[in-house]
């Protein structure tokens, strides 16, 4: 169920402090991010960054990135929406113990 994100780039990334899944269903139209704990601060929003496709992870005072550009297939979920649901998982039993929506702001292509 867990795909983890290796860190490609040097900006720091969430997947030093946690593993993280991104579900998407074609069907549902469905989006989740999949956390197995929560995050050390406040997630305050997601940023799109559609120059380099990676997700940003904006905290207070801090940004982190998915350390990954997302899969082009994923994209298109968060072009759809305004807000992204997470869910920190149980690992042992892969059930949410809790979830949380933040707010998505989607940052344009430059000419």
């Amino acid at each position: 169920m867990f795909d983890v994100f290796k860190k490609l780039n040097e900006r720091g990334s969430v997947t030093d402090e946690l593993l993280i899944d991104i579900y998407a269903s074609p069907e549902l139209r469905g989006l989740a991010i999949l956390i197995d704990r929560p995050f050390r601060k406040t997630l305050q929003k997601l940023e799109l960054d559609l120059n380099d496709g990676h997700l940003i992870f904006v905290f207070e005072g801090e940004k982190k990135d998915l350390g990954t550009p997302l899969k082009e297939d994923l994209v298109p979920f968060f072009l759809e929406r305004d807000r992204v649901k997470f869910n920190v998982m149980d690992m042992e039993t892969l059930t949410p113990v809790e979830s949380f929506i933040v707010p998505l702001s989607v940052r344009e292509k430059r000419s």
